[in-house]
């Protein structure tokens, strides 16, 4: 965004300094609470090691929601391990626990299995019954299905 007096643009020094003085209040307390269980580091090292400490478990909690997700659906398939299933199936259902965008619906299966709105019907009907998929709430033309255990 381009400020309408940009070359003569000045910051709002009093605005800034409220600002700053609360952040150095909170990496003060933040080092006396470091320092209080007996840590003796200097202000710099220990802030980085809090930084890399925050991203760290940034990445842990993504890296835990990856992995719910590969035991969801490592569960799903071993629940339905048995039953017959075929390979546009199987490829759609992955799509769906891998969390594909919209609703699931008959002429999306068509699209993206590149089959006939027939055989995208057939493949539902047959997951229907099997239990796999249930259908959602409407019909007509808006007739949507989600997985069994969602």
């Amino acid at each position: 965004m381009e400020l309408a007096d940009w070359p003569n643009f000045r910051w709002d020094q009093g605005g800034l300094a409220k600002q700053l003085a609360a952040v150095r209040l909170w990496r003060g307390r933040l080092i006396g609470r470091m320092q209080t269980p007996g840590f003796r580091q200097q202000e710099e090292p220990v802030l980085t090691t809090l930084t890399e400490d925050v991203l760290k478990s940034s990445e842990i909690e993504g890296a835990e929601k990856t992995l719910a997700a590969v035991f969801q659906k490592a569960d799903f398939w071993k629940k339905h391990a048995a039953a017959k299933i075929n390979q546009r199936q199987r490829d759609m259902l992955d799509r769906r626990l891998d969390g594909i965008e919209g609703k699931l619906t008959s002429s999306k299966w068509a699209l993206l299995e590149k089959c006939s709105p027939d055989t995208a019907l057939r493949d539902i009907q047959d997951l229907l019954d099997q239990g796999i998929l249930t259908k959602d709430e409407g019909g007509g033309r808006s007739t949507s299905y989600s997985l069994a255990t969602e």
